[in-house]
């Protein structure tokens, strides 16, 4: 469960806010009502910014798809389309 707090109050009473934190709720710091800070159980799974089973390009995507893009054809120099890209990075038919 989520509880909100201002930033004054969790300063003033920071003790008793982790107190709350530790019982298993999450602390939402405002600030003038706008979201400033959240406290969570270091226990408490984040959402992973980026889901683990998409595959991550190295960092040098254009020399990755290049090297990749024409194994087991001949090599044309043709432009290759978004859908046929795709189709080729994640193994579709």
């Amino acid at each position: 469960m989520t509880k909100t707090a201002d930033v004054k109050d969790v300063a003033a009473h920071f003790t008793e806010w982790l107190k709350e934190v530790a019982a298993g709720h999450e602390v939402l710091v405002t600030e003038n009502d706008s979201p400033v800070a959240r406290l969570v159980s270091p226990t408490t799974r984040v959402r992973d910014p980026a889901p683990r089973n998409v595959p991550r390009p190295p960092e040098n995507l254009a020399g990755w798809i290049r090297a990749n893009a024409h194994q087991g054809r001949p090599r044309s120099h043709l432009p290759v389309s978004q859908s046929e890209l795709a189709d080729e990075m994640f193994d579709r038919e």
